[in-house]
């Protein structure tokens, strides 16, 4: 199991930081997320890839500051935010959240209590 935190008070401001009317809304790590969801092709092949696609949404939508995913779940965010097309303007911003995916800390099972 991996954990990504981000807390949802970190956004990303308009793209050219001046309010300019229908665009000068901020990204959220949840967007940002789910644009690397939307883009990436393998969540949409095959039964087992629309699968995982909609597993992985439903976890980031479901989010509050923290997501945790399977490890596989994970690598396949991991690889389609990496793989994502990002307006230059803001993409410097966006490492933040980049960062933030691939420094997911593991977590263990904790074993029951007897």
């Amino acid at each position: 199991m991996r954990v990504i935190t981000v807390p949802e008070a970190v956004t990303i401001p308009p793209a050219d930081g001046v309010s300019s009317g229908a665009d000068d809304r901020t990204i959220t790590m949840r967007e940002f997320l789910m644009i690397a969801v939307n883009q990436h092709a393998g969540f949409g092949k095959g039964v087992s890839g629309v699968r995982q696609g909609l597993k992985i949404a439903d976890a980031v939508a479901a989010s509050n500051g923290t997501i945790r995913l399977e490890d596989a779940d994970h690598a396949e965010l991991s690889g389609a935010v990496e793989a994502a097309a990002y307006n230059p303007a803001v993409a410097r911003y966006l490492i933040q959240f980049y960062e933030a995916v691939n420094a997911a800390a593991t977590e263990t099972a904790k074993a029951p209590v007897a």
